[in-house]
Parts: C-alpha cells; structure tokens; sequence
C-alpha cells in the first residue's frame, strides 16, 4: 500500500472515529504526507524508485507489471520479463507478458522496469511470481 492510500484510508475512516482518534488519524496523515515530501529526491534528476513493481498472475496465460511509482517525473517506461532470472523475452514496452501453458508453468518470473526522463534513467525489479 502507497502512502497515498494509506491517507486516503485514514481519511475515510475519520468520520467514523470522531473525536480524540478523528484527531490522531488527521495528525498521523500530516506525519506521512512530511516523511513522503522529506524523503522526496530533488526534482532536476534521473528517476528514482517510490514504490517497486509489482507482478501477479492475471490468468493460466497472463502475467501482470506495474510500472511502480517513481520520483522525477519520468517520461517513459520499458520492461524486461525475466523467468528463473534470465531474459524471458516479452514487449519491452508493456506490462503484460504472455504464458506459454505447459512452458512456464512453475518458473519464477520478474519484471524490471526502466523509467526514464531528460536526466537519465534508472531500473527497478518487481516482486517474483512462480507461475501456476
């Protein structure tokens, strides 16, 4: 969970807490939106990793990437599909990458997404799925 939904959560449940604990949750949201911004990175470079990738099996034939959240505003995205650590092939420009059934079945996939902008680039590899 972001911080972003983590504030957003908090703000739900404000008016269900009333009183004393309506004041905590707003003071604790405060705390999270000042880490965020103080751990913000200067905005003039390269991209840098927020929130990692994240992967999950969709179906019997589909895996899933995010492309996570980055700091410094990037431009564009790429990805690498990686099974059991190599080069597993895939578009490098979606987030979605087709299961070969019978092939893939009990390989550990990845994804590696490359985020860019003016300044540069950076890299960022997801959680690991074992396909089903």
């Amino acid at each position: 969970m972001t911080n972003d939904e983590i504030i957003a959560e908090l703000e739900r449940m404000k008016p269900m807490a009333g009183g004393a604990l309506s004041n905590e949750l707003t003071a604790l949201g405060e705390k999270i939106k000042a880490d965020d911004l103080a751990a913000a990175p200067p905005p003039d470079g390269p991209p840098i990793v927020k929130d990692v990738p994240l992967v999950w099996q969709d179906s019997p034939t589909l895996l899933t990437c995010t492309m996570g959240n980055w700091y410094g505003e990037p431009d564009s995205y790429s990805y690498q599909w990686q099974r059991d650590g190599l080069d597993a092939g895939g578009a490098e420009d979606e987030g979605a990458y087709d299961l070969s059934p019978g092939v893939d079945v009990g390989h550990k996939f990845t994804c590696v997404v490359t985020a860019t902008n003016a300044k540069g680039s950076a890299s960022s590899t997801s959680n690991e799925v074992t396909v089903a």
